[in-house]
Formats: structure tokens, C-alpha cells, sequence
């Protein structure tokens, strides 16, 4: 797949809108540790669909996210370094918000984590604010 093609993939896998997500401010970031919830540093593993397109989809292994879409073979130019971050909020603890940072030869894209358990994980791509809501396969 040429450069110009993947980029335009890319582009459309992160610019699908999610207009039933609350917003990040009104929904806190999921505590770590508990059941079902991944732990910090941290995200289920496994195949996720993208809720808008079931053709695109995400596989999570340990610290390694896989972008991928149905009839395109996998490629190491889909794949990025996972790290969980939380950002101190003004409110203390419970006002912290965690973003997904993933990164790849230079390349940087960052996401607030609206909602992250064993069946949903939600996004919200930063800086534009396009939310992506994936459900586990």
C-alpha cells in the first residue's frame, strides 16, 4: 500500500464522529484496578471494531496497537507503541484524565480515554475532538 493511501485511511479512521459520546469533562476517566477495567498503563487486549465502520478495526496486544481494515493486509506502518498517561486535573483525583498516546517513528497521536472497561473503549481524538467509540469483537 503506498504512502498516500494509508495516510488517507488514517485520516478517515480518525475523522469518523460519534455524536451520541458525552463529552470528556462530564464523564471521568475509568478507575484502574478493578474488574473488568484494564489496569494503569494498560488496555484490554484483543480485536475492538469501530462502531461506525465495522470494517475498521483495532488489535491491542500488551503495549502494541494494530490499526486495520477488512480486505487490507496488516502492515508495521498500522502499528504503534501504546502508553496510558494521566493528565492532573484542577478538581484532584477524581478530576484526572487519562489519554491513550500511541507513537510510531516520530509520528504522535494522542486521545482523551472517555470510557475504557472490557467491552467499550471510547476515544476522543485531540487536538480536532473527534470521538471514536470501538466495542470489543
Amino acid at each position: 500500500m503506498n504512502f498516500m493511501s494509508r495516510n488517507t485511511f488514517l485520516f478517515f479512521a480518525f475523522s469518523l464522529l460519534l455524536p451520541g459520546c458525552r463529552s470528556a469533562a462530564k464523564q471521568p476517566a475509568s478507575p484502574a484496578g478493578q474488574a473488568g477495567k484494564g489496569t494503569a498503563g494498560q488496555l484490554s487486549p484483543g480485536r475492538w471494531m469501530l462502531e461506525e465502520d465495522s470494517l475498521a478495526t483495532v488489535v491491542i496486544e500488551r503495549d502494541q496497537w494494530q490499526f486495520g481494515y477488512a480486505g487490507k493486509a496488516p502492515d508495521d506502518a498500522d502499528r504503534y507503541r501504546i502508553s496510558l498517561v494521566s493528565m492532573g486535573g484542577s478538581s484532584g483525583a477524581a478530576g484526572e484524565e487519562e489519554h491513550l498516546v500511541l507513537t510510531r517513528n516520530g509520528d504522535t497521536l494522542r486521545y482523551a480515554v472517555l470510557t475504557r472497561n472490557d467491552s467499550v473503549l471510547s476515544l476522543q481524538y485531540l487536538p480536532r475532538g473527534n470521538r471514536l467509540l470501538y466495542r470489543r469483537r
